[in-house]
This record gives C-alpha cells, structure tokens and sequence, in this order.
C-alpha cells in the first residue's frame, strides 16, 4: 500500500484533479488512515463535488471516524447525485451498486 500511495501522491502533484485525489484518498483509505482520507476526499470534492465515489467515500470516512454530521452529509449529496445520474449511467456507487452502503450503519 506505502508504494501506491506514493505513486499517487506524484500523480496528484503532477495533476490536481478530483480523480488524482480520489486514487490518492483510497490509497490512504485502504491503509486506515481515514481521516487523512477524507481530509483528501474533501479537496477532491471541492475540485468535482459531483463525482459520486469520491462523495461516497467522504462519507464513509466521516462514518468510520464518527463524523455522524459529516457522514449524513455526505450521504445526503451522495444519495442525490446517485438520483440524479443521466439514464444507463453505471450503478457503482457502493458494493451492490444501490448507493451509499454506509448508511444503514447510522
């Protein structure tokens, strides 16, 4: 995991955008370092709060750290972007596809 992260973290400095900072937040993420993760998801949703994953993740880190706000927040966004998608856009949010998984842990 240390090696991805420091590939992703060249990434991000080369190139600043929401995806960069969402592979370098489930790099971070996958270590359990989960409020660096969010710290890097919110700036990756600050560049696209659109980007659905990136939302969910934010998330799902609040929910984990016990951010109860954060978390219902972000579930908020993330549950009306997931609504709002565009017909035959993919289901990927979450393991089942059904939108953000975490909630049902709130």
């Amino acid at each position: 995991h240390a090696l991805a992260e420091v590939a992703a973290r060249k990434t991000v400095e080369l190139q600043r955008t929401a995806d960069n900072l969402f592979g370098l937040g489930n790099q971070i993420m996958s270590q359990k370092r989960y409020e660096e993760a969010a710290s890097v998801y919110r700036e990756g949703a600050a560049l696209n709060p659109a980007k659905i994953e990136l939302m969910h993740n934010l998330g799902y880190c609040a929910h984990l750290t016990g951010d109860l706000p954060g978390a219902v927040s972000a579930a908020l966004v993330t549950a009306r972007l997931y609504l709002d998608r565009p017909p035959g856009a993919p289901e990927d949010v979450g393991s089942s596809g059904s939108g953000p998984m975490y909630l049902a842990g709130l």
